[in-house]
């Protein structure tokens, strides 16, 4: 499954990712909203996992 974790948290970031990952999937990773969107016209993912409180841009806004 392809995923992609936005989480502008380093630290859970780092260990969401390596969880996923140990589990056989393909994380991409990014810290920020606007580096999703950027990503996100590009690429497909099976799985957007989205944190709501962003810096710049909010999960929800993401999603929309």
């Amino acid at each position: 499954m392809k995923i992609l974790l936005v989480e502008d948290d380093i630290m859970l970031n780092e260990m969401i990712n390596e969880y996923i990952s140990s589990t056989g999937h393909v994380v991409t990773s990014v810290k920020t909203g606007n580096e999703s969107l950027e990503i996100l016209k590009n690429n497909t993912f099976d799985l957007l996992i989205l944190d709501i409180n962003l810096p710049d841009i909010d999960g929800f806004t993401i999603l929309e």
